[in-house]
C-alpha cells in the first residue's frame, strides 16, 4: 500500500439502519489519501491481535474531489470536507483566497447515496462529531470559525451556529466525556506558506508579512500580464496563403457538416446542422445525419431516416463515431447530441434502406460538455469534454488563467470515469488503426495529445505535437495512420462572424506522428471565400471530404 497522510476517522463495529452497536468490537479505519494529487478514501479493518491493518476498499467519487478530513458514521458511511472547490493549484491557491469564494462543502457518502449536505465554506477543513452523534463540527480555516451543524434523519446537515476561534484552525478532536472541542491551529499563515527554518510558524513577524503581501501582489500582476499576452495569441488572426485542391461542393449540405466519419467500404456519415453557443447558426431546422457513398461515380449526400424513440425536433448532432461489430458486421453510429444545449450521446444501429434505428440515449454527470466521441465497442466509447464550466463567465476565466481542466471520459455500461485530464480544451478525438493509441485535439493549446491505451481503458499521456492552428476534429487514415485535422486559422473571425470578412479554413495532415519528428503539413487552405470554418477532413482512396461548423462541405481530389 502507498503511504497515507494522518487524516483518520475510526468507527466501531457494523453500521445498520440503527445506531452503531459495540457488539463485536470491530474497528474500521477511514483514511483520506492523495495519490498523485487526487482524492480518495481508503477503508481498513484493524486487527488488534497483531496490530495490523487490512485494506478493505478504495472509495472514489466525483463529489470527493478535494477531501481534507473525514468523520465516519457507519461501516460504509461518512462525512467528508472538501477544502477547495477547484483542484488546479492556481485556482485553489490564488483565485479562491483572492476572490474569497465560499464554494467549499461537506459531502455525505454511503453506498446508497452521495450528496453535498452543507456548503458555503471558504475552506472546510477539520470535521468531527459530537459524543451523542447529533451534531457535526466543521472548522473553516479561512474565516476563523467552527461551524455547528445538526444531523437530520436523512443525513442532511442544518446549520445551528458558528463559533469564532480567532485563528486558522485545522483538525478537530472531541472529548468523549465532556464534549469539549480541541483544535490544532495556525497563528501565522504567511510563515506556514513561506516556510523558513530560521523563523518557523508560531511567532509574529509583521514586517515579513508586508514583504510577502507585496511579493504576492507583484507575482499575481506578472501572471495576469502573461495571461493577457497568451489570450491575445489565442484570439489573434493568422494571415493565411490560399492553397486549394480540385474540389466541388457537396449537394444538400448548406448548414455545415461538423463531423464526418467513413467506413472502410466507402460509406461516409455526416453530422449536419449543429447549433452551438460559441458559433453562428443560419438555420432553425433540427440537425440531420447524411450518408454518402464514395465509391459512387457521383457521390451525393442522402439524409438518413431515423426511427425509434428520439425527439427529432431538438436533434442537434455534434461529433460522431462508427463502430463495426466483428461478430456480425453490424454498424453502430454514436452521435453527440445537444438538445436544449445539454450533452448526451445517442446510439443508433445502421440498417439498410438508409435508416438509423435509435437504440438508446446515454447521459451521465461526467459527460457534461461533450464535443466529440470515438467508439471502442458496441456500448463503449471515449468522449472529450471541451469545457469544464458550463457557466460562460467561469469558462472564460479558466481560459484566461490557462488552467487545463478539460477531460477525456471513458464510458461503458459498467463504469464511467475520467480517463485523461489536464487538457485546456479537448475537442476532436480519434483512435489509431491498431486501436492502441487515442488522439485528442487540444484546440486552445494548438496541439494534438497522444495517449496510449492500457489495461482497464486507462489512458497514459505520451507526448503532444504542435500544429500551429486551432484544430477541431481528427480523422485517421486507416491505411497509413496519418492524422487529418480540420482547423480554424482565424479564431476572432470565427467568434465574431462577419459575412464580409468570414473565417477561413485550414486542413492539416500529420505523418509519422509516433516518430521523433512528425511531419506537419498544410493540405488545404482558404481565406473563407470558398469554405468557412473547417472542422473535419476525412480521406478515402484519393478523395478528401472537408466539413465545416456551419457552412458548406467539399469533396476534393488528392490524386
Amino acid at each position: 500500500m502507498a503511504e497515507y497522510p494522518c487524516l483518520l476517522s475510526v468507527i466501531l463495529t457494523v453500521f445498520n439502519s440503527v445506531p452503531c452497536s459495540l457488539s463485536d468490537g470491530t474497528v474500521y479505519l477511514f483514511v483520506v489519501n492523495h495519490p498523485h494529487h487526487k482524492s480518495q478514501v481508503e477503508q481498513f479493518k484493524f486487527l488488534e491481535d497483531d496490530f495490523s491493518l487490512v485494506h478493505v476498499k478504495t472509495i472514489k467519487h466525483e463529489l470527493l474531489y478535494s477531501v481534507n478530513d473525514i468523520v465516519a458514521v457507519g461501516v460504509e458511511a461518512f462525512y467528508a470536507t472538501n477544502d477547495h472547490y477547484f483542484t488546479h493549484p492556481i485556482f485553489k491557491g490564488i483565485v479562491e483566497p483572492f476572490l474569497a469564494l465560499p464554494w467549499s462543502n461537506v459531502v455525505y457518502y454511503s453506498p446508497e447515496e452521495v450528496k453535498v449536505v452543507s456548503e458555503g465554506y471558504y475552506s472546510a477543513n477539520g470535521i468531527n462529531i459530537s459524543p451523542d452523534k447529533g451534531h457535526i463540527y466543521v472548522a473553516d480555516v479561512f474565516d476563523h470559525n467552527v461551524h455547528v451543524l445538526e444531523r437530520k434523519e436523512d443525513n442532511a446537515l442544518v446549520s445551528v451556529k458558528s463559533v469564532a476561534v480567532g485563528s486558522l484552525c485545522d483538525n478537530i478532536e472531541v472529548d468523549p466525556e465532556t464534549g469539549d472541542l480541541w483544535l490544532g491551529c495556525h497563528p501565522n499563515a504567511w510563515k506556514l506558506v513561506m516556510f523558513d527554518v530560521k523563523d518557523p510558524p508560531g511567532s509574529e513577524m509583521a514586517g515579513m508579512k508586508k514583504v510577502l503581501v507585496a511579493a504576492l501582489v507583484a507575482a499575481f500582476a506578472a501572471f495576469i500580464g502573461h495571461r493577457i499576452l497568451k489570450l491575445h495569441q489565442i484570439l489573434a488572426n493568422r494571415e493565411v496563403t490560399v492553397k486549394h485542391l480540385k474540389c466541388h461542393y457537396l449537394k444538400n449540405i448548406e448548414y455545415g457538416a461538423e463531423d464526418i466519419t467513413i467506413l472502410r467500404d466507402g460509406l461516409a456519415f455526416l453530422s449536419t446542422g449543429l447549433k452551438y453557443s460559441v458559433l453562428p447558426s443560419f438555420s432553425d431546422e433540427p440537425g440531420k445525419i447524411y450518408i454518402l457513398d464514395l465509391l459512387h461515380p457521383k457521390p451525393t449526400p442522402v439524409e438518413l431516416q431515423i426511427k425509434g424513440d428520439l425527439d427529432l425536433s431538438s436533434f442537434n448532432p455534434h461529433g460522431i463515431s462508427v463502430y463495426t461489430d466483428e461478430a456480425d458486421d453490424s454498424v453502430y453510429l454514436f452521435v453527440v447530441n445537444h438538445p436544449q444545449n445539454k450533452s448526451q450521446v445517442e446510439v443508433f444501429h445502421f440498417v439498410q434502406e438508409n435508416t438509423l434505428v435509435h437504440l438508446k440515449t446515454i447521459t451521465h454527470p461526467l459527460l457534461h460538455s461533450v464535443n466529440d466521441i470515438v467508439a471502442v465497442g458496441v456500448e463503449n466509447f471515449y468522449a472529450s469534454n471541451d469545457r469544464f464550466f458550463l457557466n460562460d463567465a467561469l469558462q472564460f476565466l479558466s481560459i484566461f488563467l490557462g488552467v487545463p481542466f478539460c477531460q477525456v471520459v471513458y464510458y461503458s455500461p459498467k463504469e464511467v470515469r475520467v480517463a485523461a485530464d489536464g487538457i485546456s480544451s479537448a475537442n476532436g478525438i480519434n483512435i489509431s488503426p491498431d486501436k492502441q493509441y487515442i488522439y485528442v485535439s487540444d484546440i486552445i493549446d494548438r496541439e494534438v495529445d497522444i495517449f496510449e491505451r492500457r489495461e482497464e481503458e486507462q489512458l497514459v499521456y505520451l507526448k503532444s505535437v504542435a500544429v500551429g492552428s486551432l484544430c477541431d476534429n481528427i480523422d485517421v487514415d486507416h491505411r497509413r495512420g496519418d492524422l487529418w485535422l480540420g482547423c480554424h486559422p482565424n479564431s476572432m473571425k470565427l467568434s465574431k462572424y462577419d459575412p464580409e470578412d468570414p473565417p477561413g479554413s485550414e486542413i492539416i495532415r500529420i505523418k509519422d506522428i509516433h516518430s521523433e519528428q512528425p511531419v506537419v503539413s498544410q493540405e488545404y487552405v482558404d481565406n473563407g471565400h470558398v469554405l468557412q470554418a473547417s472542422t473535419i477532413a476525412a480521406p478515402y482512396e484519393g478523395k478528401l471530404l472537408i466539413g465545416t461548423a456551419f457552412h458548406k462541405a467539399l469533396c476534393c481530389d488528392l490524386k
